[in-house]
């Protein structure tokens, strides 16, 4: 995508440089489902039982992301050497810029956002606990994020995914298929056949039918529904479609050691980092 947009010679129009191409840029808000369900797999229950401290849980978190994010704003910071740059290095790696307004732009690392909307959710997992304390509560507070998302863009002038109200709905999502993680994986053992089936066909039907949908609430909503489906799908599956070592390497590096096939392995594994 970033290609597409910066080379000099365009490549021709059709379905995957006009729309697929284009579409990935969305496989962000699938990352911060993947997110919501591979950090409570490490630490839902830690927090919620207390057996883990703050010290411990958000050092964990500095230790895997800011070494290497580091040094790619430095990159950049030598490359354009001046003010503005070095201001925008300063709040990035302090990993709290997704504390600033949505609408501020980065230079410095731009694709950055998604690191500093996903370190906000961080920050604030001790009270995504509070409100997936159990199943009834996740349903209530999905339907009240959902609100909050539509009142987000029909009055607040739709701050978008750089902004925690727009996202939180993604990683609550993720935390509810954690609080059903035995009921999927069972069902996904017992109907595979079936799940591969009807995963399929949505997916089918939401690529062909997608540039019919109309109105970004309804647009969010569907694309939330069809992650969920492949994450739904991934937690039960058995083949290695969305459940194979490269997808276990990224979610263990990304979280910190954290399986993402936790449904998988033993129970007393869960946080063993």
């Amino acid at each position: 995508m970033h290609v597409q947009v910066n080379i000099a010679l365009k490549p021709s129009i059709n379905y995957v440089t006009k729309d697929l191409i284009p579409f990935f840029t969305n496989f962000t808000l699938l990352f911060m489902i993947v997110s919501g369900f591979s950090l409570c797999c490490g630490y839902y229950t830690r927090i919620k039982e207390g057996t883990i401290t703050p010290n411990a849980f958000y050092r964990k978190r500095y230790l895997r992301i800011l070494p290497f994010f580091a040094l790619l704003c430095l990159i950049d910071l030598a490359v354009e050497h001046d003010l503005g740059s070095l201001c925008e290095v300063f709040a990035n790696m302090t990993l709290c810029f997704g504390l600033l307004p949505p609408d501020i732009k980065f230079h410095v690392i731009g694709v950055g956002w998604f690191l500093g909307v996903v370190f906000l959710f961080y920050m604030l997992f001790p009270f995504f606990v509070f409100m997936l304390d159990n199943k009834r509560r996740a349903w209530i507070s999905l339907a009240l994020a959902l609100i909050f998302v539509l009142v987000s863009i029909e009055h607040f002038s739709a701050p978008g995914r750089k902004c925690m109200i727009y996202c939180a709905p993604l990683f609550i999502s993720g935390g509810i298929a954690y609080l059903y993680r035995h009921e999927l994986a069972e069902f996904g053992k017992r109907y595979s056949v079936c799940a591969t089936i009807v995963m399929l066909i949505l997916t089918v039907c939401f690529f062909m039918f997608k540039r019919h949908i109309h109105g970004q609430f309804i647009s969010y909503i569907v694309q939330l529904l069809i992650f969920n489906v492949w994450l739904v799908y991934a937690i039960g599956s058995s083949n290695k479609v969305l459940n194979n070592r490269v997808v276990k390497y990224l979610m263990w590096y990304k979280h910190g050691n954290i399986p993402f096939t936790h449904v998988h392995i033993p129970r007393s594994r869960e946080g063993a980092s």
